[in-house]
């Protein structure tokens, strides 16, 4: 059995405006409905040229937008995306986008593992800091292969292991040095717990 490759992406502005460009009046009503203006920038948009171009047995995308979107989009895309509608406070805020992400991404490593499949994150769609998750639970937590697109081409996007390697176990071990520095004074010599007795 061939090995399965799985996409998974955020659907950002750029697709959707492009989109929207595409299906001329009608796509008002889809921009209303999505809340987002300007025009498009590159087209076809990011999920359009990595959905053309890549040969990806699956496409998952995680959606913030109302779902009324959803089926229009996974129409214009082509294939047969699997939408994963998800609740954002702010397209900006780590923690949710971390929580939205990890929970589809757990969901879909069973289906990974399940089929043999090769996880293929796309980062060019959506904020930079849902940029900023991907590569941290592709790097660790759910190994993965990162893409991403540029003048309507889709390539491989190279992250270096050593970023990791050496940089994460830096971060973890100076948080340690301070948790130890703080623990060895007593409560009434670190600031806000001067009123703690013991």
């Amino acid at each position: 059995m061939a090995e399965q490759r799985i996409l998974v992406s955020w659907i950002g502005h750029a697709d959707l405006l492009a989109m929207i460009d595409d299906l001329g009046e009608a796509g008002e009503e889809l921009r209303k409905a999505a809340k987002i203006g300007g025009k498009y920038g590159e087209k076809p948009g990011p999920l359009k040229t990595a959905v053309t171009e890549g040969q990806f047995d699956q496409v998952h995308l995680l959606s913030n937008y109302p779902d009324a979107v959803h089926k229009p989009f996974a129409k214009w895309l082509g294939g047969k995306p699997v939408i994963h509608s998800v609740e954002l406070a702010d397209p900006t805020d780590y923690d949710g986008i971390f929580r939205c992400t990890n929970r589809v991404l757990g969901e879909l490593t069973e289906k990974v593992t399940r089929e043999r499949g090769k996880l293929c994150i796309l980062l060019s769609p959506g904020t930079p800091a849902m940029a900023v998750v991907w590569v941290l639970l592709g790097k660790s937590r759910y190994p993965a292969t990162f893409y991403q697109t540029g003048r309507g081409k889709l390539h491989e996007a190279k992250i270096p292991a050593d970023l990791f390697e050496e940089v994460v176990p830096d971060l973890i071990r100076d948080r340690d040095i301070a948790l130890q520095h703080l623990a060895s004074r007593s409560p009434s010599e670190v600031e806000g717990f001067e009123q703690v007795v013991g």
